[in-house]
């Protein structure tokens, strides 16, 4: 897993609620939910900081790992596996279509997709053979990081998934706020206001989310 979504998807580095979001607006509702959504960010700025040094030890390793194996070999190697990985998802969708011929007893057609398969597993190893030393070297080198990533890995299940889910909602939480930006500007207080009370709320939740990360295998 990429560490380097760990600190950029929780937003460590830009909070989006600064200066002009917070200035003064018509209407002491108004203000009074900016206010609240200006603490829940300063709430959330202070949980940062404890990801910092929760996630510090496993973002140094991956560092270490990718400086290791080298650009130029994460250069040659990540455009053929990208389109090694397309193949694979041709072959389980052929796989399917395979079990549903056979089960339907469609001779010629099941005959005809064991070819296809057979074709596909001679790209996806044609594809491998320029780059099966670099392969190989990546290997070696996360057999060497295994205990300081792996252990990481294990202890945090799901972790990718609820950085991916964490990231979206921030970006929900930016675009509402642009809104609430714009809605201020045309004097709109009503759609103002239903645009703040989501803001508040999702960053409640992002609030929540990162707590529990925390929380978890400490």
């Amino acid at each position: 897993m990429k560490l380097k979504p760990v600190i950029a998807c929780l937003g460590i580095a830009s909070l989006l609620l600064t200066g002009s979001a917070f200035a003064a607006t018509e209407g002491n509702a108004a203000k009074d939910k900016f206010q609240t959504l200006k603490e829940l960010v300063q709430q959330e700025k202070q949980l940062n900081q404890q990801f910092k040094e929760k996630f510090q030890e496993h973002r140094a390793a991956a560092k270490d790992k990718r400086a290791e194996i080298g650009q130029d070999v994460h250069d040659r190697v990540k455009p053929v596996l990208e389109e090694i990985k397309a193949l694979h998802q041709q072959v389980q969708q052929i796989k399917q279509e395979l079990q549903q011929a056979k089960q339907n007893h469609e001779k010629e057609k099941v005959e005809a997709l064991k070819a296809k398969l057979k074709s596909i597993h001679e790209q996806i190893e044609a594809k491998k053979e320029p780059i099966r030393e670099d392969l190989a070297k990546i290997k070696e080198v996360r057999a060497k990081f295994k205990d300081r990533i792996g252990d990481f890995k294990e202890n945090h299940p799901g972790l990718k998934d609820k950085l991916k889910a964490l990231k979206q909602m921030k970006q929900e939480k930016h675009e509402l706020i642009q809104q609430a930006k714009e809605l201020k500007q045309q004097g709109k207080e009503t759609e103002l206001m239903t645009v703040l009370d989501k803001a508040i709320e999702l960053e409640k939740q992002i609030i929540q989310a990162k707590q529990e990360l925390l929380q978890s295998n400490r």
